[in-house]
């Protein structure tokens, strides 16, 4: 049996009982690379695993990207539906949302 579920805004229709492991596994993203955030709040990777996605979660996908040069470091996560997230450089902290 199927339910409904949404990833970055858009519906999906997955299998019951599925873990967040198996949906990354399925969505074929290299876990390393995505944080997930559930209902509004990022999950622990170590916590993966315990959690069985339920009708109508909402996650959203959010992607590591990384960059710099010798001058100091720079590091993006953004939803790539939304553009939201927060990036740092040389350890200055700014967050990133629709109306910034």
């Amino acid at each position: 049996m199927t339910m409904t579920i949404y990833l970055n805004g858009k519906k999906e229709e997955v299998e019951e009982g599925m873990s967040i492991p198996k949906f990354i596994e399925i969505k074929k993203i290299r876990p390393e690379v995505v944080t997930v955030e559930l209902n509004n709040e990022i999950i622990e990777k170590t916590k993966y695993q315990e959690i069985i996605l339920k009708p109508n979660d909402r996650l959203e996908f959010v992607y590591y990207m990384g960059g710099g040069e010798d001058s100091g470091k720079v590091v993006v996560v953004l939803s790539p539906d939304t553009g939201e997230g927060y990036f740092q450089w040389n350890n200055i902290l700014r967050l990133r949302t629709r109306s910034t």
